[in-house]
């Protein structure tokens, strides 16, 4: 995508809001040569758009990596590491979702709903994750 007249910088964040009832957020950005925009909407579609947004950060983060992972100021470099020391599943009463508790290395919890149909992908894209660390790993090493 090239940069045209339609799209706009954001600058800034606006006040968000949250009606008395839960059911709608209002939120905003200041951008660029612009006056700012607001906008509201159920806290599905906000959901939905959060899935949205961290779906592309996710992806450029992905882009960023792959580039150059070693890139000073890059989150392929070496992170702190708070990695998960234990974890186990539960299923609910119907079946309909388990659970997945972790709990990290300095004690945060961490709860995880997952639907059968997630689990499945979870345990699709595990080769190919393992995989790439793999390769990651072996690479890094090469380097040092």
């Amino acid at each position: 995508m090239s940069p045209s007249d339609e799209v706009k910088r954001i600058t800034g964040l606006e006040q968000f809001a949250i009606t008395p009832d839960g059911r709608h957020a209002i939120f905003g950005f200041s951008v660029e040569n612009s006056p700012r925009v607001m906008l509201q909407c159920s806290y599905q579609t906000l959901g939905q758009a959060i899935n949205y947004l961290q779906d592309i950060a996710s992806k450029a983060q992905q882009l960023r990596i792959k580039t150059d992972p070693l890139a000073e100021g890059a989150e392929g470099q070496e992170t702190k590491s708070n990695l998960v020391v234990q974890m186990q599943f539960e299923a609910d009463a119907a079946g309909r979702e388990a659970t997945l508790r972790c709990t990290t290395q300095i004690g945060v919890a961490n709860n995880l709903q997952l639907s059968p149909e997630m689990i499945e992908r979870l345990l699709g894209a595990l080769p190919e994750l393992l995989r790439i660390l793999r390769e990651r790993q072996e690479a890094h090493g090469k380097q040092h």
